[in-house]
């Protein structure tokens, strides 16, 4: 289903997500970005504190598939009908990213149990946002085709970054840093909102956006090898993925995946 064109796009739904998942976020961000030292003191474990600043789509998105149900047609679940084959598209090159390790610094070398731990975080903090992007608005944006729908969605995407693109940046540099940042969230948007639609699986949006911060995070031969080695493996996971993820969840507000 790439498009709907004989269902109006509710523009209301879609611009009380925005302000929700802005309103909830700006702040933070500009806490973060601004006062960065407050920030760092604020007696908050730090894994929390960017849950709370990454989750303000996810919690505009919950708002709004309760506030729209009516008229919201939800087509991307949790697992897209696959619970196991979504474990195994999160996990498998988590665990494989275990073995190779993560950079510990100083003596230490790779890290190896530790990637466990941030895979568990990865993905609460990402959900924040993909709950959002491809669990609200892809759906919501759905009558509109595809290009029209991703250039959207990532400028949606870039705008509410907010600070991330003015923050200790100005005049040329930051006019550089705009060139590429803005298609590249476009191009991410497109890549990641056709993958979940091949799933209809929330986890597959998760899953490559968490890697993409993993690569950011932890930039090191190991990473970007267990990268390599998994491209090929979800794709072969989204070409097999069961007929079952393409049917429609029964009901927007489900909290639960009812594949």
């Amino acid at each position: 289903m790439s498009c709907e064109p004989h269902r109006p796009i509710d523009w209301r739904a879609i611009v009380v997500f925005f302000v929700l998942a802005c309103a909830w976020s700006w702040p933070l961000f500009w806490w973060r970005d601004m006062h960065p030292d407050s920030f760092a003191a604020f007696p908050l474990p730090q894994p929390l504190k960017y849950t709370l600043l990454m989750w303000g789509p996810g919690l505009a998105a919950l708002v709004c598939l309760r506030l729209f149900r009516a008229r919201h047609r939800r087509t991307v679940s949790m697992a897209g009908g696959a619970r196991w084959r979504a474990l195994a598209f999160y996990a498998l090159p988590m665990l494989a990213l275990a073995l190779v390790g993560v950079p510990g610094g100083g003596s230490r070398g790779s890290v190896h149990a530790l990637v466990l731990v941030i895979a568990a975080v990865a993905f609460v903090n990402v959900l924040g946002e993909e709950l959002g992007w491809r669990g609200f608005l892809q759906d919501a944006l759905r009558p509109l085709a595809r290009p029209g729908r991703y250039l959207l969605i990532g400028l949606m995407w870039v705008a509410w970054h907010f600070t991330n693109l003015f923050a200790h940046r100005e005049g040329a540099e930051l006019w550089i840093y705009l060139a590429w940042y803005v298609p590249f969230t476009i191009a991410l948007s497109a890549l990641i909102g056709e993958a979940t639609d091949r799933a209809r699986a929330l986890v597959v949006a998760v899953t490559l956006h968490a890697w993409l911060n993993l690569l950011w995070e932890f930039a090191a031969p190991g990473t970007w090898l267990v990268f390599v080695l998994a491209v090929p493996f979800w794709g072969w996971m989204l070409w097999r993925w069961p007929a079952t993820a393409h049917q429609v969840a029964p009901a927007p507000s489900a909290a639960h995946d009812r594949a």
